[in-house]
């Protein structure tokens, strides 16, 4: 039955119709065994969405609070965790946005320099992006065989989410985010998750290093090999 709930759900997705998402969703949490934690994880994540697209954005923290009680992998949380980022930052509290975006990836291993340490990180980040753009080209990107892992894609776009609210509440943080995109990039391969992010790069060369140029380089790269690889246009705040 929780099988069939979640089906329509997704039929309803499909046509917007979250309100009827909701319901369903409900109707299925109803039903799902208490111990099938993975499921209702899974089903409580789409609600969340799903009421964060209704606009219930009070609803949706309660449901927030219910899927971390439910975890017990940081990575379970990340989905949820990219939705209620643009909740807080569409109201208004990119402050807490960021430090709940930051803590997340905190849990999923990733080092994030504490205000002491951020310049230092940055510029060893800029130093080793001008190496990797004066030495490789896009038929190198071109053969990379891309991201698979679907915890770092994951990942990828909470740092996405993270964005607008780094962007107004700590430019600094939104310098290293960006460059940590392009260090997934250029370790790991393209993949149009990448782009959003790793759009930001000409404003942290331009305002690091007052360079117009090599941002430029940068962008027209990922651009052409997104191109070249057929990535459709993406919006920002996609919650599929």
């Amino acid at each position: 039955m929780a099988g069939l709930f979640r089906h329509a759900a997704e039929e309803a997705k499909l046509l917007s119709n979250y309100s009827l998402v909701e319901r369903l969703l409900t109707a299925a949490v109803e039903v799902i065994d208490p111990t099938d934690t993975d499921q209702l994880i899974a089903v409580h994540t789409d609600r969340h969405a799903a009421l964060y697209s209704l606009g219930r954005l009070e609803e949706a923290d309660d449901t927030y609070q219910t899927i971390g009680r439910l975890c017990t992998h940081p990575v379970q949380l990340t989905a949820a965790t990219v939705v209620q980022v643009s909740s807080l930052t569409n109201r208004g509290r990119g402050g807490e946005a960021m430090r709940l975006g930051l803590d997340q990836l905190r849990h999923l291993g990733i080092s994030v320099p504490d205000e002491n340490d951020l310049d230092a990180e940055i510029d060893r980040g800029l130093d080793a992006l001008y190496r990797w753009i004066d030495t490789t080209s896009e038929s190198d990107d071109l053969h990379r065989p891309g991201i698979t892992d679907q915890s770092r894609l994951s990942t990828i776009k909470l740092v996405n989410r993270l964005m607008p609210a780094a962007f107004f509440c700590d430019q600094a943080m939104m310098a290293w985010l960006t460059i940590k995109t392009l260090e997934v990039w250029a370790w790991h391969g393209p993949d149009r998750a990448l782009l959003g992010p790793a759009g930001h790069i000409a404003i942290v060369t331009i305002v690091r290093r007052g360079d117009y140029r090599t941002g430029h380089r940068i962008l027209r790269r990922i651009l052409a090999v997104g191109q070249a690889l057929g990535y459709e246009p993406d919006w920002m705040f996609d919650l599929t």
